[in-house]
């Protein structure tokens, strides 16, 4: 009775080879969406492995950080409300070393009770930067998303 009913939903829609091939173009942008994100993470560890090799390196603690983990984040002007599903939180970075100031914000979208617990186990966080252009820099997130 199931493969009846199967048969007769299909064909009372499009013809079956605009499905297919609505099914097959949902496949090829699944893969492609995939790719790229593949492609992302591939230039963030490049970049993180090039900060490894040939930056200065400081060591953040977590105590440093400002931590907005809730909703609701004060722009310039207005605030702004995020969904619910998905939590906004903003990292704040404020250290002078070597009298060069590092005043750094990093958007983190994850819920915020996970994210301060992977802060606090942490506990040290890896801040890399170029020495001769101080506004090429990097924090270490990579342990957040493992």
């Amino acid at each position: 009775m199931t493969t009846i009913f199967l048969y007769t939903r299909i064909s009372s829609g499009l013809p079956w080879f605009l499905e297919i091939f609505i099914i097959l173009i949902l496949f090829a942008a699944y893969f492609i969406d995939k790719y790229q994100i593949i492609k992302l993470i591939k230039k963030q560890k490049k970049k993180l492995d090039y900060f490894k090799r040939h930056g200065d390196k400081i060591i953040i603690k977590y105590d440093e950080l400002v931590l907005k983990t809730n909703c609701w984040i004060e722009n310039e002007e207005d605030l702004e409300k995020v969904s619910d599903k998905i939590s906004r939180n903003l990292i704040i970075l404020e250290k002078t070393h070597k009298g060069q100031l590092f005043k750094i914000e990093y958007e983190v979208y994850m819920e915020p009770e996970i994210l301060r617990m992977k802060l606090a186990l942490k506990y040290e966080l890896d801040f890399y930067y170029n020495p001769s252009n101080f506004d090429d820099n990097l924090l270490d997130f990579e342990f957040l998303f493992q």
